[in-house]
């Protein structure tokens, strides 16, 4: 290993690491907004809602990270010639839409999880103090769903910062290039297998503080469910 690299190329390594929380923050924020809408729409009584939003989770989560990304940024973009991802920051923004419509499929998943998970009674208790059934929804099931699913979600959120790997294959501009496109771009000037520990490194310096409050929303959670048992 050689250490002297780091210290030549840290600022480098650096700025990879905020464009990968750029592009996982920005990702979160759609894939997390989008995804209860999805889950909403993936539990309609009417088939002609429902089958769209099951058709759109199926297929982003049937189908590979790497391949949604190559087939938007080298497929649909050049082919539909859409101004807004062209240029130097177009394949940045091909790279937070994917992960953002990416995300939102799984996310809807854990959303409709959580609903399913209470009583069903409560939309009736609701309906029957006069709320119509999205006011039921949104002022009595949606806010006790997501308190139950911050963990699963935050989850997510550190399997999508790691998925932020695979935006090399759009090939961003030197100033954009997340923490994989920084190793690979020192090693491949440098050939000094020490590139990629540096991005290994980056990636559990972002993550790790993650998944310890995974971890610790799980455990009040789980104390949370058993005061109320008791």
């Amino acid at each position: 290993m050689d250490v002297a690299l780091f210290g030549d190329f840290l600022p480098r390594f650096v700025n990879g690491a905020k464009n990968t929380l750029i592009l996982s923050f920005a990702g979160a924020a759609l894939g997390f907004g989008l995804g209860l809408f999805i889950a909403l729409f993936s539990m309609s009584q009417r088939a002609v809602v429902r089958a769209p939003a099951r058709v759109y989770i199926n297929f982003f989560r049937g189908t590979p990270l790497i391949w949604q990304l190559s087939f938007a940024g080298l497929g649909v973009v050049t082919a539909l010639r859409l101004g807004f991802f062209s240029g130097t920051d177009g394949p940045y923004r091909v790279a937070i839409v994917v992960l953002g419509l990416n995300l939102a499929a799984y996310s809807a998943e854990v959303y409709r999880a959580g609903i399913q998970s209470l009583e069903r009674g409560q939309i009736e208790a609701a309906r029957s103090l006069g709320l119509t059934y999205f006011q039921a929804m949104r002022f009595v099931i949606i806010p006790q769903a997501v308190r139950r699913v911050i963990p699963p979600l935050t989850n997510e959120f550190v399997i999508l910062i790691k998925d932020t790997s695979l935006v090399v294959v759009l090939g961003l501009a030197f100033a954009q290039k997340e923490l994989l496109g920084v190793g690979r771009e020192i090693y491949s000037s440098t050939f000094n297998a020490t590139a990629w520990l540096g991005s290994a490194a980056g990636f559990l310096i972002v993550t790790l503080p993650m998944i310890r409050v995974v971890t610790l929303l799980e455990r009040k959670l789980r104390s949370g469910l058993t005061s109320v048992v008791g």
